[in-house]
């Protein structure tokens, strides 16, 4: 991080504090639960076990509210910059901001589901950012994935990327948060097999938009950097 010398940047700096603050102070529980209510209808539907769906979310936008960690809606990671907003008005309108200005490489919502990759799957950035339609694609990914690595760990691996050595450091973040969650043990990490993706989907088009004025929450060091992207993009 670079700190500026301006007036203008110690507010800036001060600004973001206090919104922090304010974030971890207020709890917005409302919020900090939907990507949970989404994976339990998910579950049921694809028939994938909700420890699963509930450590991925967290593994990939992770915060801790009120002493309890959990997946976060309105997270967007563009080219590598994580960021968490108080509202999905906010995230939709800095995703657009964003695009516009040439970002590319973009993940939304509770599962972070890249637009590159996976964008063209949904009706807008805004089904996109929905923690149901969110939830629903990660979940009926994730299950096409089990039938094809023939295990939930494998297939959390994959669901990051078909490239060994990004699975296996992905599921070092993961894992710990599986454990926690269900207390259970382990096989070893499975070695992935690299693949190339064949389909390349086509980007957002559209009118930009403000940048939201709200609040933004940086994500956690050490979080992950999102799902769904271009096998072996990912480090």
């Amino acid at each position: 991080m670079q700190f500026c010398g301006s007036v203008a940047g110690i507010l800036s700096l001060l600004i973001t504090f206090s919104a922090t603050a304010a974030f971890a102070n207020n709890g917005h529980i409302k919020n900090a639960r939907v990507c949970d209510e989404a994976i339990i209808l998910a579950s049921q539907e694809f028939d994938v076990p909700k420890t699963v769906l509930k450590a991925v979310a967290r593994t990939e936008s992770g915060i801790t509210v009120d002493g309890s960690f959990v997946a976060w809606p309105w997270t967007i990671n563009i080219e590598g910059r994580g960021l968490r907003f108080s509202s999905k008005s906010e995230a939709v309108n800095y995703f657009l901001d964003s695009y516009s200005s040439g970002a590319r490489n973009i993940d939304l919502g509770c599962f972070q589901v890249n637009h590159r990759w996976h964008g063209d799957r949904f009706g807008s950035i805004d089904d996109m950012l929905n923690p149901k339609s969110n939830t629903r694609y990660a979940a009926k990914f994730l299950k096409e994935l089990y039938f094809e690595f023939g295990n939930w760990t494998a297939a959390v691996g994959a669901f990051h990327s078909r490239t060994a050595k990004f699975s296996e450091k992905y599921l070092a973040r993961y894992m710990p948060i599986y454990r926690d969650l269900s207390g259970e043990k382990t096989t070893n990490t499975p070695i992935l097999r690299t693949v190339e993706r064949q389909n390349q989907f086509p980007l957002l088009q559209g009118t930009s938009q403000s940048r939201s004025k709200g609040s933004l929450f940086p994500l956690a060091a050490g979080s992950g950097r999102g799902l769904l992207s271009s096998p072996g993009a990912r480090g």
